[in-house]
């Protein structure tokens, strides 16, 4: 889900090396949401986590997208052992408010 007018956390958890199962903390991570402008970003290592990066799509950029659209998350990891790419679709939607 990606919040309209709302900073939105993007994480991948757990990359692991694809050979040896090690949890990879030195990633290179580049994200792109394919919007009406497409905007690239970078997800960073989180310290002493189990292969966990975390990146953000500002506010600023989701307050651009349509309400009820479906967009493109694209993930691409790089490490020593090869490239993993991940895609997912997401719907803009506004945050509603908790009971």
């Amino acid at each position: 889900m990606i919040y309209i007018g709302s900073d939105t956390i993007v994480t991948w958890s757990g990359l692991q090396n694809s050979i040896t199962g090690a949890y990879v903390n030195d990633a290179a991570i580049t994200a792109t949401l394919q919007a009406p402008t497409p905007y690239t970003f970078s997800l960073s290592y989180e310290a002493n986590s189990d292969g966990d990066y975390v990146g953000t799509i500002p506010a600023a950029i989701t307050s651009t997208l349509t309400e009820g659209t479906a967009y493109l998350l694209e993930i691409t990891a790089t490490e020593v052992a090869g490239t993993d790419y991940r895609q997912e679709s997401h719907i803009a939607q506004y945050r509603g408010f908790s009971a």
